[in-house]
């Protein structure tokens, strides 16, 4: 039985589907290190409960990371709300899409891809960000982005769309719009299109496959440009 100890709850992805974790800070030498408690994995938030019901009593304090989307989010606050040995639930972060005013960060995504494009949507929506818009070739894109480019905060962008160079596409919409956040994605990883990345002063480079680590690594960097660029 758990009494009296921070329990976190943590949410992980593989291969695009989630599973949950219980674990401790527990202290090794000079550090805390995460230890899992139980070892199993949970692949449901259901079974996370359950777990919870049988095993923690009145004073345990549970910690949640974010990450989760919104209705995982009411499910945990509808079992938190309903059980009484749940003393306090925190969050360690705010969801990666969110501003610091709490809207979302708005995405505009640019590929000829479907399949690619269909990846990175769900991972962005489960980020808590908000998809502006989705083009397939440059003609399109272009026009979207006029219309649309004073609500556009991050562009996701392949390089190499039908009937046009996407760096052309790229050098229009700064001149448009000289602060906006740009990553690329590419089957390419050729010096001379990293090179042109830089002097676009574009922070964000993926080579495909287009994963979650990659994806969310390079959103990190360009929300962060401004700051390191000063």
């Amino acid at each position: 039985m758990v009494d009296k100890k921070i329990i976190y709850l943590i949410k992980w992805m593989k291969n695009e589907k989630p599973f949950y974790q219980l674990g401790e800070m527990v202290p090794t030498g000079m550090q805390n290190k995460y230890i899992p408690a139980p070892p199993e994995l949970f692949y449901s938030l259901n079974s996370v409960f359950r777990y919870m019901k049988n095993n923690l009593i009145a004073s345990a304090v549970v910690m949640f990371t974010m990450g989760m989307d919104q209705n995982e989010i009411e499910t945990i606050d509808l079992f938190i709300d309903g059980n009484y040995f749940i003393k306090d639930c925190k969050h360690l972060s705010k969801p990666l899409g969110k501003k610091p005013d709490g809207s979302p960060y708005k995405v505009y995504m640019v590929d000829s891809d479907f399949e690619n494009l269909k990846s990175i949507k769900k991972i962005i929506i489960s980020e808590h960000f908000e998809i502006m818009g989705v083009a397939r070739d440059a003609e399109k894109a272009m026009a979207f982005f006029e219309k649309n480019y004073r609500h556009i905060d991050i562009v996701i962008m392949e390089i190499i769309l039908p009937s046009s160079n996407g760096y052309d596409v790229i050098e229009k919409m700064l001149r448009i719009k000289s602060d906006l956040k740009i990553i690329i994605t590419t089957m390419s990883n050729d010096s001379l299109d990293v090179q042109k990345a830089i002097e676009l002063k574009i922070h964000g480079y993926i080579v495909k496959p287009v994963g979650r680590e990659k994806l969310v690594t390079n959103i990190k960097k360009v929300l962060h440009s401004d700051e390191t660029h000063q």
